[in-house]
């Protein structure tokens, strides 16, 4: 097969595939919900993993004082995962100047290494703070994430019988170009994701922003009989869904929640790295139609070199088809539109840092996350 015949045939599957993302995100609808008395919203609890959170967990706390669901129904436990840095004092702080009424939903708890090879990192905190949880429903948060003031009530309200882990977007609060650029590429990302899902091929779970139910995570064994993996939340969701619990994604500003873009490029391939490795352990049909991009830009580039005029008229349908699914994503989930400029540098961005990562995954082995290093066994070790 010729270049021109293989780019073609590229061509015909990326459109097909991106037809597919404007299909699940134009018939997605929002979550509503019923006003009720305050004593029929069940108990819930609230996980926040925290590890050297100090310069950001407060607009999570904060966020979390603004939900409209009834304090006491609502608990909310923070692990302090052995942090070097301010964030317990920071936590208790917080937690003191409340009303007494919303003190009392809030936890601090200090989080001990396990010496389980399945306990390690953020799963070790999640489980530890699961055996104190009270709720009928368990809520994950990041601790530099925000969440929206419906947030519980939204999710619950989409909850059915049978769904064992439920998920819902999270935007990428940041400034100036590389702000901007994680913003689009978070909501491309997480739209990929629910396009699968309105596909019947759920993959994943977001675990910084995600509702769990205890009676699937109790029969899956919990973390403690989950083999590690660096990225817990589909290590979680993978396993709820072999038990035959369903995942939900919820497409809805209700339960979209908003975290902090990555200040640097360094950073940025270093998260990136770790969450390559969920990457690697989807199915390799999955994996396939994700690099579809990807390869499709791979042959462009080389078949520009001797038909520049006809790869520019067909990159610049790609380009408008992605941008215009992207876009909708962010009005249908009330998030600020990025102004053309960033749009166009996120094509550029799109294939120049995934190859840069690429680069990078082979010459780093070892993923650097929170001060501690992971292998490619996905053993854990702190620093």
């Amino acid at each position: 097969m010729n270049l021109f015949l293989f780019f073609g045939l590229l061509t015909f599957l990326l459109i097909i595939y991106y037809l597919l993302l404007a299909r699940a995100v134009f018939r997605a609808s929002s979550v509503s919900f019923d006003k009720k008395a305050a004593e029929d919203y069940p108990q819930v609890s609230v996980l926040i993993a925290a590890r050297n959170e100090a310069a950001t967990i407060r607009r999570c706390l904060h966020s979390l004082t603004r939900l409209d669901y009834p304090p006491h129904r609502l608990q909310i436990l923070i692990g302090n995962d052995q942090s070097t840095d301010d964030t317990a004092e920071v936590v208790s702080a917080f937690i003191k100047q409340l009303p007494a009424t919303q003190q009392k939903s809030f936890q601090l708890l200090d989080i001990a290494p396990s010496n389980h090879p399945n306990l390690r990192g953020k799963a070790n905190v999640l489980h530890q703070l699961m055996q104190h949880a009270t709720g009928s429903f368990v809520f994950i948060l990041d601790a530099d994430t925000e969440a929206p003031v419906s947030w519980i009530k939204s999710y619950l309200h989409a909850y059915s019988p049978g769904v064992g882990i439920a998920t819902g977007f999270t935007f990428a609060d940041g400034k100036g170009l590389l702000g901007k650029l994680q913003s689009i590429d978070w909501t491309f990302a997480q739209t990929m994701l629910y396009a699968f899902f309105r596909m019947r091929r759920p993959l994943t779970a977001l675990g910084n922003n995600m509702m769990v139910c205890p009676k699937a995570y109790r029969a899956v064994g919990g973390y403690e009989n989950i083999p590690f993996h660096v990225t817990e939340d589909y290590a979680l969701s993978h396993a709820i869904q072999k038990k035959g619990y369903r995942l939900l994604h919820i497409f809805s500003a209700e339960v979209s929640c908003r975290t902090l873009a990555l200040d640097s490029w360094k950073a940025l391939l270093k998260q990136r790295r770790r969450w390559i490795e969920g990457l690697f352990s989807l199915p390799l049909g999955i994996r396939a139609i994700l690099a579809l991009p990807m390869l499709w830009g791979i042959a462009g580039v080389a078949l520009a070199f001797s038909m520049p005029l006809h790869v520019a008229e067909v990159w610049m349908v790609k380009w408008l088809l992605q941008s215009a699914i992207i876009a909708f994503a962010f009005r249908k989930l009330n998030y600020p539109l990025p102004s053309l400029f960033y749009f166009v540098a996120y094509e550029l961005y799109a294939y120049v840092f995934h190859l840069l990562l690429l680069i990078y995954i082979v010459f780093q082995k070892e993923i650097e996350w929170k001060n501690r290093k992971y292998d490619t066994k996905r053993a854990a070790t702190n620093r």
